[in-house]
C-alpha cells in the first residue's frame, strides 16, 4: 500500500510534467514519454537529447534557453479543476508565472471561469505558493 502510494499517478504526473516543457504541436506526450524512456543513462543526463525530444531548435548551449513551465502539473492538484480550464488557462497565459501574475478579474476573462472560480484558482495558488515557502523553511 505504501508503494502504491508513492508510485501512484506516476505516469500522470510524468506526462504532465512533459506537456509542461514540451514545444507545443510536435507529438503527443506519451510519443515523448516513450522517447525518454528508451534512452540510456547517459543520454537522460544530456540536456540537449532531453531539449530535442521536447521539441526545442538545435542550439550552442541549451543552458542558455529560457524554458518556463506552462503550468499543467501544479494546476491539476487543484480540487475540482477541470482539464478543459487547465487548457484555457494555460493558451490564454502561455505560461505558469503569468497565470501566478493574474488578478481575478484577469482570471475571470478566461473562458469558462466566473469569478467564484477564479477566487478559487487565486486562492488555490496562493496557499501552495505558502506551503512550499514553509517547507523550505523546515529544510
Amino acid at each position: 500500500m505504501q508503494l502504491e502510494e508513492i508510485i501512484g499517478n506516476l505516469e500522470q504526473e510524468e506526462l504532465l510534467i512533459i506537456k509542461d516543457y514540451m514545444v507545443q504541436d510536435k507529438k503527443k506526450e506519451s510519443e515523448i514519454l516513450q522517447e525518454i524512456i528508451s534512452l540510456d543513462q547517459e543520454e537522460l543526463l544530456d540536456s540537449g537529447k532531453i531539449a530535442k525530444i521536447l521539441g526545442y531548435e538545435n542550439f550552442d548551449n541549451y543552458d542558455e534557453v529560457g524554458v518556463y513551465t506552462k503550468g499543467y502539473r501544479i494546476l491539476n492538484k487543484i480540487p475540482r479543476m477541470p482539464n478543459n480550464i487547465v487548457e484555457n488557462l494555460v493558451k490564454t497565459f502561455k505560461s505558469f508565472q503569468h497565470i501566478l501574475l493574474a488578478d481575478i478579474p484577469e482570471l475571470d476573462n478566461v473562458e469558462g471561469i466566473g469569478e467564484i472560480r477564479a477566487r478559487t484558482i487565486k486562492q488555490a495558488l496562493q496557499r501552495m505558493q505558502e506551503q512550499f515557502v514553509f517547507d523550505r523553511m523546515l529544510i
